[in-house]
């Protein structure tokens, strides 16, 4: 078992995830904007993050970026969740070292595999 954060605006997708992983036994906690994500990273700290990176006031590369700066999420795996084109999704992967990315929408099967790989 283990603490996902799932940062994702959409609220309808954000409760499916949330439904379908903790299926898995997986401790789940979402937030909603980088605003609450960076609040939740600070009081507890997951062991993985599913970033979504269209997030108002702060994207979500921005947000672990910040952290990545201050050295407190470089040990905790990102997978970044997004509709955005490839080319996109592979720069901002890169420029937060994220460990992998799932194109939207999201196949669970994959996700799954995805998180136990890198959890």
């Amino acid at each position: 078992m283990g603490k996902i954060l799932i940062i994702e605006d959409e609220n309808d997708i954000a409760q499916l995830l949330k439904v379908n992983l903790s299926k898995q036994n997986w401790d789940i906690e979402i937030a909603n904007d980088g605003y609450s994500a960076v609040k939740t990273i600070l009081n507890n700290k997951p062991n993985l993050i599913l970033l979504d990176l269209g997030l108002p006031y702060l994207e979500g590369d921005m947000v672990i970026s910040l952290f990545n700066e201050k050295k407190l999420t470089n040990d905790i795996p990102v997978i970044i969740m997004s509709a955005k084109p490839e080319e996109e999704i592979k720069k901002a992967q890169q420029k937060i070292g994220a460990k992998t990315y799932i194109k939207k929408p999201i196949d669970f099967e994959k996700l799954i595999d995805l998180i136990k790989k890198n959890i």
